[in-house]
């Protein structure tokens, strides 16, 4: 894509335009929203050679979406094109808090036989579990752990470390949950879930899954999902 690159669609005035920072999407304000759902899908379908398969963010302006119809327009976007786009990053008020104390204990510098201390400390070795997580099951463990199983709404998994899912995701996944923001998320299939790692949040909009067993991590403080090598 090039910078400053648009596209304008005569229903409603939709526009698209790109620029270094993403795909910038204008909306209109005053009009239902299933109408616009309509023309925004009208629009992507006739767009694709406009669009790609870049790495970008999605940016949507001139009308305030709740989280349910940015979702909704999202996961249009992930099916209609091969935009790899960079999920969604939200962070909780509650997390706002932690990050900021823990900005303030890093200041306060341990002795030198603490931090020794600290680099040798053993970590916990990865866990197997068989079977799939129903709805309202939840494992939560220091460590790593490889489920062979799916990840089913309203599951949950959280960890200290990575989390490989030999299956697929469509539950809450939390890996790194004390905080290393070097932790992964793997799995066979993502679907319509919620993904963090360390203090980010990412929600995969539903309808849209990976193509081929994929990972999420971190880079420049945002969750990506790229395919697995």
């Amino acid at each position: 894509m090039t910078e400053q690159v648009e596209a304008f669609n005569n229903n409603h005035n939709i526009a698209f335009k790109a620029n270094r920072d993403g795909i910038v999407i204008i909306l209109p304000e005053n009009i239902p929203f299933n109408e616009l759902k309509s023309s925004f899908n009208k629009k992507v379908l006739g767009s694709r050679n406009f669009f790609g398969n870049a790495k970008t963010k999605i940016i949507f302006k001139g009308r305030n979406l709740n989280d349910l119809e940015e979702k909704e327009l999202l996961g249009l976007m992930y099916r209609y094109t091969d935009l790899d786009i960079i999920l969604t990053k939200r962070e909780e008020p509650q997390l706002s808090l932690i990050i900021t104390e823990q900005e303030q204990e890093v200041t306060l510098e341990p002795a030198p036989e603490e931090k020794e201390e600290e680099q040798v400390k053993p970590k916990e070795a990865a866990v197997f579990h068989h079977g799939s997580l129903r709805s309202g099951q939840s494992i939560e463990k220091d460590g790593s752990i490889v489920l062979i199983g799916d990840v089913n709404p309203g599951a949950e998994i959280k960890v200290s470390g990575n989390v490989v899912v030999l299956g697929t995701i469509a539950g809450l996944v939390h890996a790194g949950n004390k905080g290393d923001r070097n932790c992964t998320v793997s799995a066979l299939k993502f679907g319509s879930s919620q993904i963090r790692i360390a203090e980010l949040i990412s929600h995969i909009p539903e309808g849209w899954t990976a193509k081929q067993p994929s990972h999420a991590y971190i880079e420049d403080d945002q969750i990506f999902i790229a395919p697995l090598q």
